[in-house]
């Protein structure tokens, strides 16, 4: 220890007394919560797969830090809330992050900032496309029971950039340069199929089939017998979208813009809508559906709509779809796409999905794809082992509470020991949690 390390330091505004402080308090860390995260990880085997999805170019013989130890790093950086490479410069020497990322010497630093972009340029496009591949392949690997219903969930989100970044391109619609990545997302669970990073001026729907084809057919194959269900607003309401629904026998229900013979359709309806409004002054609500076709469709198809009047005024929305049932059930179907809105929030602020700040489009796209596995293996982990009182909390909820736990780290020849403080009022929670962990069935990768 420095001689600047052995001074003490004296505070005088106390009235009691002075309060000293020194720097002899031990090797101590402010993330020891991310052990039980580690040790989930270790069950699903989710980050040694996703370093498996990478190829190392670099001489065996030179290698210092593994893919895996450097997936680790940054996921588990992410998890905590460090959301830049610049962030391992401090924490590279952190007790919790050389235990969560395997290194046999904890005493041996992490990667470096420089060490970790550069895996980041790296990285090829075959690799992303086989990271988002693992997306689906871990939703599907979890699942201890074959479910009745899957739900994908279509949806763009705004992802502002303010550098020079590769195809981050002005988007009129947004009035921003940005870039516009493209989420697939189930929605009973919130777990994340699909995620492409897109050119900020992309269509919404661009490359959407694409990868609605690709999760359906995979989710086909996984649960023969289950429903699968694609979910959409109007701007996936293309031909190309419902006949690949229709040839794949899958069920939809994607919102559509309105025009004029949809309006006069809907017409008579919405007349005695207002009709009872204006005798009763209460609001009014009904649905109702009818056959229709547009000039670019190569059949008529069912159109469900909602009709509201109230003292604000009317409102009328319109559905595509081919479910069958009663028109009030397909609506209330459709409406449930708007809780993946809340997982799409979660991902960009509790993950930093948004942070993409990097020069190369190739190495944002690989952070984007980092920052979706570390919210699945989060949400798993909330879902298989936190139980009902941590369970249902939002990232930016459980971190405080659980994960950023500071502890002091002692160690021996083969054992490194984490000190909580005795105080703390999540131990049984802990140790709880350790024994669902430790009962959890092995998951069934493909």
């Amino acid at each position: 220890m420095t001689q600047e390390l052995r001074e003490q330091l004296t505070f005088s505004f106390w009235p009691g007394g002075k309060v000293k402080v020194d720097f002899d308090g031990g090797t101590l860390t402010s993330d020891a919560g991310l052990l039980p995260v580690r040790e989930f990880d270790e069950q699903l085997g989710l980050t040694e797969r996703l370093a498996g999805c990478l190829e190392d170019p670099r001489q065996a013989g030179k290698v210092q830090h593994p893919d895996v130890e450097m997936i680790r790093q940054r996921i588990f950086q992410l998890i905590a809330g460090y959301e830049d490479c610049n962030d391992a410069q401090a924490l590279r020497y952190d007790p919790t992050f050389t235990v969560v990322a395997g290194c046999k010497d904890p005493d041996t630093p992490l990667a470096c900032q420089a060490t970790l972009t550069r895996l980041e340029n790296r990285v090829t496009r075959r690799e992303i496309d086989a990271l988002n591949g693992l997306l689906l392949e871990t939703f599907i690997a979890t699942r201890q029971r074959s479910p009745k219903v899957v739900y994908i969930d279509v949806d763009p989100t705004d992802d502002p950039c303010h550098g020079s970044q590769q195809l981050a391109l002005f988007h009129g619609h947004f009035g921003q340069h940005m870039y516009y990545p493209l989420l697939l997302i189930e929605g009973e669970t919130g777990c994340i199929l699909s995620a492409v990073l897109r050119k900020g001026n992309a269509s919404a729907a661009q490359g959407a089939s694409r990868q609605v084809k690709r999760v359906a057919r995979r989710m086909q194959g996984a649960f023969p017998k289950a429903r699968v269900v694609v979910r959409a607003d109007a701007g996936f309401a293309t031909p190309e979208m419902y006949e690949l629904c229709e040839a794949r026998q899958v069920e939809y229900v994607i919102g559509i813009g309105t025009n004029e013979v949809l309006q006069r359709q809907a017409r008579p309806y919405l007349e005695q809508m207002v009709g009872r409004w204006e005798r009763t002054h209460r609001p009014q609500r009904c649905y109702t559906s009818f056959r229709y076709q547009a000039q670019t469709w190569d059949r008529s198809r069912r159109v469900v709509v909602k009709l509201e009047c109230t003292a604000k005024g009317t409102n009328v929305r319109f559905v595509v779809t081919n479910m069958r049932g009663r028109a009030r059930q397909v609506y209330r179907t459709y409406a449930g796409r708007g809780e993946p809105e809340n997982r799409i929030k979660e991902l960009k602020h509790g993950f930093s999905g948004e942070r993409l700040s990097c020069h190369r489009f190739l190495a944002n796209a690989f952070r984007f794809q980092l920052s979706c596995h570390a919210y699945n293996l989060v949400h798993l982990f909330r879902e298989q082992a936190c139980g009902p009182e941590l369970g249902r909390r939002q990232m930016e909820s459980l971190r405080p509470l659980v994960l950023k736990v500071a502890a002091r780290v002692t160690r021996t020849v083969r054992t490194v020991c984490f000190h909580f403080c005795t105080g703390w009022p999540y131990a049984e929670w802990l140790r709880e949690l350790w024994r669902r962990i430790s009962g959890l069935p092995p998951p069934v990768w493909a």
